[in-house]
């Protein structure tokens, strides 16, 4: 009598360790999902960032022409650390540092149109976002 009082306590010890072990699986798994759709959620953020930028960016140097140190002078109100290098015919490459790296590089202006491509890295240099831009020449 006494061995079956055992056995039926040692039986309800086993499953109780059972349903301890599965639940800690579960909250493991689940723990794990958390942290992924964390780091989801940041990569997401920072894409908008870059893609606003981007598009403001692409827009300020469709509004200047083409020109970049008309787009560095429009841009200046939004951002510090605007940086220009401008080549003689009008090719150059305009960074500004922000939260991102947002970098404009305009081509020569070829058959009427000036051809320009926005990038936007973090800070350590990955490349987050590119949009290429094209803006009609307009001589005077």
């Amino acid at each position: 009598m006494r061995g079956r009082a055992i056995s039926g306590s040692g039986l309800f010890l086993i499953e109780l360790m059972l349903a301890i072990m599965i639940f800690a699986l579960a909250a493991a798994i689940c723990l794990r999902v958390f942290v992924a759709s964390d780091q989801i959620s940041a990569e997401s953020v920072q894409l908008n960032r870059a893609v606003l930028s981007a598009q403001s960016s692409a827009e300020s140097f469709k509004a200047s022409g083409g020109d970049l140190n008309e787009t560095a002078r429009i841009l200046s109100g939004f951002y510090e650390g605007v940086i220009t290098e401008v080549q003689s015919d009008g090719s150059g490459r305009l960074a500004i540092v922000h939260d991102n790296i947002v970098e404009i590089t305009r081509s020569s202006a070829e058959r009427g149109l000036i051809e320009g491509v926005v990038t936007v890295s973090d800070l350590s240099g990955h490349l987050i976002f590119t949009i290429p831009v094209t803006v009609t020449e307009v001589t005077p």
